[in-house]
């Protein structure tokens, strides 16, 4: 995971190092597409890897009293936004997504309201 999220770092530096004046309209779009794509995975392997620390305890083991606050020092966010993303690190833990869930049906072909 760490030599993908290295690349993913060169090729983002890349991309902020480009001229976006320069990009055709369709090609800003798609550009802001992509980046929101990226940014939303991104932010699931995020939660993935603040999940895992936090059910490790290795915020307690580093001598922190909590996932909270060792993520408020270790990546200088204020208490809330720590706070937040804890909770859904282990939020997105209980609840997988509705994709991994096999769909209900109704028996007339569509799939039922679960």
């Amino acid at each position: 995971m760490i030599d993908e999220l290295a690349r993913a770092e060169r090729a983002v530096a890349t991309c902020a190092d480009a001229a976006a004046w320069a990009l055709p309209e369709h090609d800003l779009i798609a550009a802001l597409d992509a980046t929101h794509r990226l940014q939303q995975r991104l932010a699931a392997v995020q939660l993935a890897v603040v999940r895992e620390l936090d059910g490790r305890g290795t915020a307690v083991a580093q001598g922190a009293s909590s996932t909270t606050v060792w993520l408020r020092h270790r990546l200088r966010l204020d208490v809330a936004a720590a706070r937040r993303l804890v909770s859904l690190a282990a939020s997105v833990d209980v609840a997988p997504p509705a994709r991994h869930r096999p769909a209900a049906h109704s028996g007339h072909g569509a799939p039922a309201r679960l």
